[in-house]
C-alpha cells in the first residue's frame, strides 16, 4: 500500500444509515472498532478506511491529513458514496475526519472528533513526532510509557498498554510510526477558512492534557454550535477502548 493510499473497508447492511470509522496513529481498523461493530450489528453500514502501514501485511505511512483525506473521498466517490450520515475519528482519525469535513467533497450528517490534533506544532514537529512513534511503539508491545507521557495523554493510572494495545498492530514499523505522527503534528487549520455546516460533536478523556485545546479551533470552522463531550477520569482514546457504548450511543443519537 502506498503512502496515504487507504484500503476500504465496507462491511453491513448497504441499506443502512452510513458510519464512516477512521483509526489513528499505531491502531489496526479491525481491532480499533471491532467492539462498535459488535454493539451496532447488522443494521449499519460500516465503511472503514485501513490507513497506510497500519495492518501487518501493508507498507507506506500517512505524510499529510490533507493528502489523507484526499484519498479517501476520492475513493469513497469512485464507489459511489457522495454520503455519509456519520463520521467518527479517533485520534490521527479525527484530524482527517475534520478534512474531509472541510473538503466537502462528502457529504456528512454528524461529525464525531475524539482527540484530534488540530494546531501544528511548529518547530517541534519532528522532536515530538520521534517522541511518539517510540512511545507508541514501546506500547505496542506491552512497555508503559514515559510517566511525562502518560501524564499528558491522560493515563494517570498507568493503564496506557491497556487503553491503547488492543487496538494497535504490534507490527507496524518505526518508519511508519514517524512519518504518521509527523503528519499529525504538522497538520494547522488555523489559517482555514472554509467552514462546516454538520452537527459537531468534540469528545476526549477528562484526563487529557491537551485536548480541550481544540474545542476552540474547531469553533473556529463550525457554523453551527459544538456539542462537546469531556470523558470524566478517562485518557486519550480510553473511551473507544474500554467504554465503546459511549461512542456507539453518539452514533445513534
Amino acid at each position: 500500500m502506498k503512502k496515504d493510499q487507504s484500503k476500504i473497508h465496507l462491511l453491513g447492511n448497504k441499506n443502512g444509515k452510513r458510519i464512516l470509522l477512521i483509526h489513528g496513529m499505531g491502531f489496526n481498523w479491525k481491532n480499533c472498532f471491532d467492539k462498535v461493530l459488535h454493539i451496532l450489528g447488522k443494521d449499519y453500514y460500516f465503511i472503514i478506511p485501513e490507513l497506510p502501514g497500519h495492518s501487518a501485511s501493508s507498507s507506506g505511512a500517512v505524510t499529510s491529513v490533507i493528502l489523507s483525506a484526499d484519498y479517501i473521498s476520492t475513493a469513497l466517490l469512485k464507489k459511489g458514496i457522495n454520503y455519509v450520515d456519520t463520521v467518527y475519528g479517533i485520534s490521527l482519525g479525527a484530524s482527517i475526519a475534520l478534512e474531509l469535513a472541510l473538503k466537502g467533497d462528502i457529504r456528512i450528517k454528524k461529525l464525531i472528533l475524539d482527540g484530534g490534533q488540530y494546531e501544528s506544532m511548529g518547530n517541534m514537529k519532528y522532536i515530538y513526532s520521534l517522541i511518539m512513534a517510540w512511545q507508541m511503539k514501546r506500547v505496542l508491545h506491552g512497555k508503559h510509557m514515559m510517566k511525562y507521557m502518560q501524564k499528558q495523554m491522560g493515563y494517570l493510572h498507568n493503564n496506557d498498554v491497556q487503553v491503547l494495545q488492543p487496538m494497535g498492530e504490534a507490527g507496524i514499523i518505526f518508519g511508519t510510526l514517524l512519518q504518521t505522527a509527523l503528519a499529525a503534528y504538522k497538520y494547522d487549520i488555523r489559517s482555514r477558512k472554509e467552514k462546516i455546516s454538520m452537527e459537531v460533536v468534540i469528545m476526549y478523556g477528562g484526563n487529557e492534557t491537551y485536548a480541550p485545546n481544540s474545542v476552540g479551533l474547531i469553533r473556529r470552522v463550525s457554523i453551527y454550535p459544538l456539542k462537546v463531550r469531556a470523558c470524566e477520569k478517562m485518557g486519550h482514546a480510553e473511551a473507544l477502548s474500554r467504554k465503546p457504548q459511549i461512542i456507539c450511543n453518539m452514533i445513534e443519537a
